[in-house]
Parts: structure tokens; C-alpha cells; sequence
């Protein structure tokens, strides 16, 4: 279930969606990141993928915390925010701006 808040949706899987067109920009919800408190580790989806609703797209590490989030949407991943890989703080900083992936919607 999504829940509609200014130009993105948020699920209960604590992911946020933009969709602008065909193509979905995927990131964590501020909730998730203030309860990790600072992301040590990410294991990024890898570009070019299929990838289906509900399916595991990113593996998260914070010192007391380690998960994963499901996909909200299904396509094909055709952008990675590899900047993240070298800094994954920066979700816990700007959760709203710092995207994860972009799907292309099936």
C-alpha cells in the first residue's frame, strides 16, 4: 500500500517512489533512516536488472541495525546512485533527496 504525499508515495515497506513518466526514483523514507541513525554499509542493486514489486532491491547497515527493502515497483533498474556505496550516511543527511535506484515500470 502507498500513501500519497506531494509528488511522491510512500509505502509501508518504508521506501518512497517519484514517478515522473515511465521511470520510478526509488529512496529510503526519513522514518527509516532517523531509526537506523547512521548508515554504515550499502549493498546497492546492480543496474540493467529486472526487477519485480516486493522484491529486495538494497541491503542496509547501521552499528545496531542490518535489513533490507523490498522493491515498490517492477521493471528494469536503469540508474544506481553508486555515490551512495562510498558514503551511505548521506541517506541518514537528505533520506528525501538521496535516491537509491531508477526503475523503468513495467
Amino acid at each position: 500500500m502507498m500513501h500519497k504525499m506531494a509528488d511522491k508515495q510512500y509505502t509501508e515497506e518504508n521506501s518512497w517512489v517519484k514517478v515522473e513518466g515511465e521511470i520510478a526514483t526509488v529512496g529510503i523514507t526519513e522514518e527509516a533512516a532517523k531509526q537506523a541513525k547512521e548508515f554504515m554499509f550499502i549493498e546497492l542493486p546492480e543496474k540493467g536488472k529486472k526487477i519485480a514489486k516486493g522484491e529486495k532491491y538494497v541491503t542496509l547497515e547501521a552499528v545496531k541495525w542490518s535489513g533490507h527493502v523490498n522493491s515498490p515497483v517492477t521493471g528494469k533498474i536503469v540508474e544506481v546512485n553508486d555515490a551512495l556505496f562510498d558514503d551511505p550516511s548521506v541517506i541518514n543527511n537528505d533520506p528525501k533527496g538521496s535516491w537509491i535506484m531508477k526503475v523503468k515500470i513495467d
